[in-house]
């Protein structure tokens, strides 16, 4: 799972089906995995071929939902829950990352009642997260709440801190579509709390960068603008592309705030 942003990740989702591999370790797990499909039969390998859809979605999104699908018909032919409650979810993640929103909620949905049935609550937050994720593209931030709500207390309940992380920044996300300031700064604090326990680099910046959008919102230009600039080296150095855009972006509609033209 995965970090997404309101509204302006519309644009950051349309790079096209295919892009370049720049990063070493990411070509070491698909080259690892690929390697060890060649020998693996039954659940072992529906496994695989989920990790690999998921491992390609941002790098080939028709080869992604390719591996989902053969996950899907081969979790099918077993009667093998976890595997197909994984690869509905990642077919539908192919077709939202086509901004095919119908058709992705459709494999959510299903993924849903799927992971359900079999009491899987751990996929079962994860999909209501993709479910509230495709509300928030359509700007339904009170549709998407409720989604978010459900999956946090999944969360709460099996105690799974990354879930329970993940739905207090979107629940944040959505409080922003709504204007509902003060609750997404809520949110958002209770999620970074969690990344900074984690120690996880890429969800505090990601955060961050939420954070500085909830700023701008509020009308705490310098504060935005403070934090945006002291993470953007950090971002690079990431190559984190879909946070560094939005980062870039949220600074260029401060510039404008304050009449800055040639810097926006």
């Amino acid at each position: 799972m995965r970090y997404i942003y309101p509204l302006v990740f519309l644009l950051v989702l349309s790079l096209g089906t295919e892009a370049k591999i720049d990063s070493d370790p990411l070509k070491n797990r698909i080259d690892s995995l690929k390697n060890a499909l060649k020998d693996a039969h039954d659940q072992a390998r529906a496994d695989l071929l989920n990790q690999l859809s998921w491992e390609i979605r941002n790098i080939n999104i028709d080869s992604s939902m390719m591996y989902a699908t053969k996950a899907l018909v081969l979790s099918e032919k077993m009667n093998y829950a976890n595997g197909r409650n994984h690869a509905l979810n990642y077919i539908g993640i192919g077709y939202r990352n086509k901004s095919n929103y119908s058709t992705a909620l459709d494999y959510f949905f299903d993924a849903l009642r799927s992971s359900e049935l079999s009491n899987d609550i751990k996929e079962q937050s994860y999909t209501l997260i993709n479910i509230g994720n495709i509300y928030i593209y359509q700007t339904n931030f009170t549709g998407a709440l409720t989604y978010f709500q459900r999956a946090l207390e999944n969360g709460l309940k099996i105690n799974n801190e990354d879930i329970i992380a993940y739905s207090h920044s979107n629940l944040g996300r959505s409080y922003i579509g709504l204007e509902k300031y003060t609750e997404a700064e809520q949110h958002i604090n209770k999620a970074q709390d969690i990344r900074e326990k984690k120690n996880d680099t890429e969800g505090i910046l990601i955060l961050s960068v939420d954070l500085a959008n909830l700023y701008l919102r509020q009308g705490r230009i310098e504060e935005s603008l403070h934090l945006l600039h002291s993470n953007i080296n950090a971002l690079k150095a990431l190559d984190h592309k879909s946070t560094l855009a939005y980062s870039y972006l949220t600074m260029a509609k401060i510039y404008l705030v304050k009449n800055e033209g040639s810097n926006a």
